[in-house]
C-alpha cells in the first residue's frame, strides 16, 4: 500500500489505517508498518512524504 504523509514516519513503525468500505461504507481497520519513505517536493518548499507500507493485521469481517 502507498499513503501520501505529511510527515515521515519512523522506520518499521507500526500504525492504524482506517479504510472506507466500497460496499458498506463503514470504515474497517488494518495495522500496517512502514518499510520505505521517499521525500516529495511540491512547489518550492512544501514537502510530502510516499510512504511503501505492509499489512499486518486486518480483522475479519465476521468477528465483533
Amino acid at each position: 500500500i502507498l499513503l501520501l504523509m505529511p510527515q515521515t514516519p519512523e522506520k518499521r513503525q507500526v500504525f492504524e489505517l482506517r479504510v472506507p468500505s466500497p460496499t458498506t461504507g463503514e470504515s474497517a481497520v488494518k495495522l500496517v508498518e512502514a518499510c520505505w519513505t521517499r521525500e516529495l517536493l511540491i512547489g518550492a518548499a512544501d514537502k510530502v512524504y510516499l510512504v511503501g507500507v505492509r499489512s499486518l493485521f486486518e480483522p475479519s469481517a465476521s468477528i465483533s
